[in-house]
């Protein structure tokens, strides 16, 4: 008996440690900074499950597509222009804010007003905008049908777009949602807030991959979608 159990212990004991599971690899995920926060919300583990993400933040929404055609890479952006020869998916809303400093009276515009003052044709406001090649800089021109007047201040992130209209008290400039605080004012558009399901400026965060993804990516993908 007591042999026995001297056996079993030492083939136990040869046997090694347990092995562990496999780690998922990360997921590479870029994004542009405008969708920053979104990214960081579904990036979160509540939403990935077990796999870990490794987020870069890229300077312009070309470098987001350069980055997403590499293989292994999904992107994340709020503008996917037409005929870009990418896989592509919507994940969510996105409302791009009218901000204005708070001590402005105005307590909403119209969505005509929004072209007329970011055109130019509207005094007394300063106008701030994105630097071109920003993705919600195209995303506000493509639901605006506008560009921005010639004497229009550009903003290199959003940071310094929150920081300068948050400064300035005849500022009017655009954010998304998610990068909105308390140290600016967000207007309703056409009577609509911004959290309003028919909100008019309304872009969409889409991610973009050289191809459909598969496996835990295109879970997590899905999964972002709820």
């Amino acid at each position: 008996m007591l042999r026995r159990l001297l056996l079993a212990a030492l083939v136990a004991g040869c046997a090694g440690p347990a092995p562990k599971p496999p780690v998922a690899p990360p997921v590479q995920l870029a994004t542009t900074a405008s969708a920053a926060p979104f990214t960081r919300l579904i990036a979160d583990r509540a939403v990935t499950g077990v796999a870990p993400v490794e987020i870069t933040r890229v300077s312009s929404n070309e470098d987001l597509l350069d980055s997403a055609a590499q293989p292994g890479v999904v992107g994340l952006t709020l503008f996917f222009p037409q005929g870009t020869p990418l896989w592509a998916t919507p994940l969510g809303n996105e409302p791009l804010a009218i901000v204005v400093h708070p001590s402005r009276d105005t307590v909403g515009l119209t969505l005509e007003a929004v072209r007329q003052i970011f055109s130019g044709q509207t005094a007394g406001w300063q106008v701030t905008v994105r630097e071109a090649g920003d993705d919600s800089r195209a995303a506000f021109e493509a639901l605006t049908e506008t560009r921005p007047a010639p004497a229009a201040r550009v903003m290199p992130s959003p940071e310094a777009m929150l920081n300068f209209v948050s400064q300035t008290p005849d500022a009017i400039g655009y954010l998304p949602w998610r990068w909105v605080t308390e140290a600016v004012k967000a207007l309703p558009v056409d009577g609509k807030a911004p959290t309003a399901s028919d909100y008019p400026l309304m872009a969409m965060a889409v991610a973009v991959a050289r191809q459909e993804p598969t496996g835990a990516v295109r879970d997590w993908l899905a999964q972002a979608q709820k």
